[in-house]
């Protein structure tokens, strides 16, 4: 008989497997996984009986001695006998053993018993592999995990297996796997290593989901269109539920949020938004990669209001006479800006305007004054007719004496000088060309001029677009000018309207400025020159909604002479 596969975990009376007796070399008897000696089908014949018999698998017990032969023929006969394994000593009768211990010795322990549970979480790309310990085997389980591969039964080291090891010790276990490939099966088995070896519990299989190719639907923006005061404004709409929402402005990311459960998404930028005019663009991206088609809106942002248009109107002559009308701006880069010297554009609705006027504009650098453009008689011209229309300037006859010129300014000062062959009155203007363009902008007027009475009071008109209330200085200067004017208006008042519903209204006034420190101070601030404490020049400091204005300067009781208009942004 061949030796013993194993000695039993313990010394309850177990039962043997009986294998093939053909085969000398395979042991007749073993032990199960739960401890019982399993007995394989054999023919044999009682040993007391001399009956024929043939057992079947299983566990088999109270099988007297029995006489096999392998051609039912007797012979071979294996008597009873005892075998000691570790100090134990074991008795059997033929292939029915009753083991019992003698007592001595220590069998040791054998390998773990571990079960494989059913995969979980089943996605594209991964699973979570759960598994259970349940007896040590008699020694501590110092390693415990997963083998997994494409073939069955994958053992630790075999080709194509990985191995993800969870901790030690017994009882339950899990861990999530990624990496694995779409619509692939998969086998699994979990393992349990101690002292006395390694075992597995059973195969189990599972096979990845499909691949996910298809692209969410675009998102909607149904909250942050239109214009707002807020340079980090909100925007929001709907997207496939829980999916990533990335947001742009242009080609830059603001940043990204998710999708809720209703497919609901909200999100504010964490940094400001320029001023001006932006086009936001937003796509959905799955769990699988895929991304949406593009959604954009268009959004304008405007926490400051600006000048959209300077003028002057009055009369011109030579010497300190002549209209002249400067600007300044502030920011950076260049700007593209209309300039325009009006007399018969305005002839219909102003007494004495001039038939020929003529125009020249000037920078100022740091080397003095320079003629940095001209024109007289504008002649119809294509592209100043486009930039009329486009900055909202009064239509001109095509063969109108009137002179205009459209130049792109990246200095700080200029003046535009209109003159004519004779007297008369004429409109000065200056426009924004290029209101989109936040980053340059117009911030003051001045208009220098011979101030008379009736058409020829001096009148300098201004437009403030966007959605904020804008603060201003006004002033009208005449003893201001004593050193540089001779024939100064000594006692200039200021007049300020409003364009409303057709109408114009009143909105302030002054005669003989305040003199106070305060407005001293908000002058200084603003760039604009000093003004003696009780002189008789006029100052205004107002806070003004967005509209079309005019300030008119008149002489106290009818006075004439040379004034400035002055209009600033306030600091």
């Amino acid at each position: 008989m061949a030796s013993l596969a194993a000695s039993p975990a313990d010394c309850d009376a177990k039962t043997a497997v009986l294998s093939d007796f053909s085969d000398p070399s395979n042991n007749p008897i073993g032990i199960g996984a739960d401890g019982n000696l399993i007995v394989a089908p054999i023919h044999g014949r009682d040993y007391y009986t001399d009956t024929d018999f043939t057992t079947s698998t299983g566990s088999v017990t109270g099988v007297g001695d029995v006489l096999f032969t392998a051609a039912e023929s007797e012979g071979d006969y294996i008597d009873p006998g005892a075998n000691t394994y570790g100090g134990v000593t074991y008795y059997y009768k033929a292939f029915a053993i009753a083991w019992m211990s003698t007592g001595g010795g220590d069998p040791g322990p054998v390998a773990p018993t571990v079960v494989t549970n059913d995969a979980s979480g089943i996605t594209t790309s991964g699973a979570t592999l759960g598994g259970n310990v349940t007896a040590s085997g008699g020694a501590t389980v110092t390693e415990r995990g997963f083998v997994y591969g494409s073939s069955a039964n994958p053992t630790i080291g075999g080709a194509g297996v990985t191995k993800v090891t969870v901790g030690d010790g017994t009882g339950s276990f899990n861990t999530a796997i990624t990496g694995l490939a779409a619509s692939t099966p998969y086998h699994v088995r979990a393992y349990a290593t101690n002292a006395a070896g390694t075992s597995y519990g059973s195969d189990v299989s599972f096979t990845t989901s499909a691949a996910d190719t298809t692209a969410p639907a675009a998102p909607t923006i149904t909250v942050g269109a239109g214009s707002t005061t807020d340079n980090t404004p909100t925007v929001g709409g709907t997207a496939e539920a829980g999916s990533t929402v990335r947001i742009y402005a242009g080609t830059t990311l603001l940043g990204t949020t998710t999708a809720d459960a209703t497919g609901a998404w909200s999100f504010t930028p964490s940094s400001p938004l320029a001023d001006g005019e932006h086009t936001l663009t937003v796509t959905a991206t799955d769990a699988a990669g895929n991304v949406s088609q593009i959604s954009s809106l268009q959004l304008t942002i405007e926490t400051t209001s600006r000048f959209a248009a300077l003028s002057a109107r009055g009369p011109v002559g030579t010497g300190e006479q002549t209209l002249t009308l400067g600007f300044v701006f502030g920011g950076t880069g260049s700007k593209s800006t209309l300039v325009r010297g009006v007399g018969p554009g305005i002839s219909a609705s102003v007494p004495g305007a001039v038939a020929d006027p003529s125009l020249s504009l000037f920078n100022y650098t740091a080397g003095g004054w320079a003629e940095v453009g001209s024109n007289d008689d504008w002649a119809g011209a294509a592209a100043l007719r486009s930039a009329f229309a486009s900055t909202g300037a009064g239509a001109l006859a095509d063969d109108s004496k009137d002179a205009a010129l459209v130049a792109t300014l990246s200095d700080r000062i200029y003046t535009a000088q209109v003159t004519a062959g004779g007297s008369g009155v004429v409109l000065a203007e200056t426009y924004d060309a290029a209101l989109s363009d936040r980053a340059r902008w117009l911030t003051a007027l001045s208009v220098r001029n011979q101030v008379g009475t009736g058409a020829e009071t001096l009148i300098a008109g201004f437009v403030i677009v966007g959605t904020q209330p804008k603060a201003v200085i006004l002033r009208a200067v005449g003893p201001g000018l004593t050193g540089s004017v001779a024939n100064y208006l000594a006692n200039p008042e200021i007049k300020l309207w409003r364009l409303s519903g057709g109408e114009w209204t009143l909105v302030d006034s002054n005669d003989d400025w305040s003199g106070s420190t305060a407005d001293a101070a908000a002058f200084a601030s603003a760039g604009m020159g000093p003004l003696t404490a009780g002189s008789k020049d006029a100052a205004l400091l107002v806070t003004l909604e967005p509209g079309i204005y005019t300030a008119q300067m008149r002489g106290v009781d009818g006075a004439t002479g040379v004034g400035l208009v002055e209009l600033y942004e306030a600091p």
